[in-house]
């Protein structure tokens, strides 16, 4: 069993970390994409040098959709500061950029928006899945921090889309273990205040912190791949569901759901799975 401190630690610092969040770069990194495009970010790139920051980056997702979205020739000019609080990731994303060719791009140690940058430093601000544990407390720093004209992106998302398959199998026990309902699994570990799954509070608080043209809406993305690679997505999750689980426990829940998904996909798949989120992105005037 473990506390609630105790998992979120794992989640970031913990040494299994680093692969938990790669893993599910199958499904944040569509997302990632879809930001990207939706902040015009290419179109940008061929008037003005660009200088990026990401936000909580993780093992660089966003950063990786950035980059993918850019001709080669443009990388060079592309600045990214990819900041987090946890050093695996940045390790490992300084590691990846090495091996990529982003060789504009820089890592830090930094919670939030609190990256010691002088105003209007950067042309983007992505926070790609990462607004929901930091609370909109931050939003006027990334506002002083962008160019007049320069914009933001964030996802989050709508429904977490695990909770389903990880509550049905847990449902198959005999007993059945305590599940976390969405509101309570939102409350507790994602959201110090705001409902960042609604598209219009998500518009609002924007709005509220200074930025223009907002657009939020909640967009699907699917992901096929095999049963194998969906059973290593699953750690964050249930650590996350089950923190008051005994380890067998959620071991068990763990190969339910493998077997739900061999049934459903059979087992060499490949699996089929859809993912909620809301995508926003607003623009500082000027």
């Amino acid at each position: 069993m473990s506390t609630v401190s105790t998992v979120l630690d794992e989640l970031y610092h913990g040494h299994r970390a680093v692969q938990s969040y790669k893993d599910v770069e199958t499904v944040t990194g569509l997302f990632s994409d879809l930001l990207v495009h939706e902040m015009n970010i290419p179109e940008y790139a061929d008037d003005e040098d660009l200088s990026v920051l990401d936000i909580a980056c993780g093992t660089g997702a966003a950063t990786a959709s950035l980059y993918a979205a850019l001709p080669r020739q443009k990388w060079d000019t592309t600045k990214v500061l990819a900041t987090d609080i946890s050093q695996p990731f940045l390790e490992f994303i300084k590691e990846r950029g090495a091996r990529e060719g982003w060789k504009a791009m820089e890592t830090k140690s930094a919670e939030g928006a609190n990256v010691d940058a002088p105003a209007a430093s950067f042309s983007h601000i992505l926070l790609n899945f990462g607004i929901m544990f930091m609370g909109p407390s931050l939003l006027p720093t990334c506002l002083s921090l962008l160019r007049p004209g320069g914009a933001i992106g964030i996802t989050t998302w709508h429904v977490l889309p695990w909770h389903d398959q990880v509550s049905r199998a847990a449902s198959l026990l005999s007993p059945s273990p305590k599940v976390l309902t969405q509101q309570e699994l939102l409350k507790t570990y994602h959201f110090k205040e705001g409902q960042f799954e609604d598209p219009a509070y998500m518009k609002r608080i924007l709005e509220e912190a200074g930025f223009v043209d907002v657009r939020s809406e909640v967009r699907e993305c699917t992901t096929v791949t095999t049963n194998e690679v969906v059973a290593r997505t699953l750690g964050i999750p249930l650590k996350l569901i089950g923190n008051e689980w005994e380890e067998d426990t959620r071991q068990q829940v763990r190969e339910l759901v493998l077997q739900g998904l061999a049934e459903k996909f059979g087992e060499e798949g490949p699996a089929k799975l859809k993912w909620v989120g809301v995508v926003t992105v607003g623009r500082k005037a000027g």
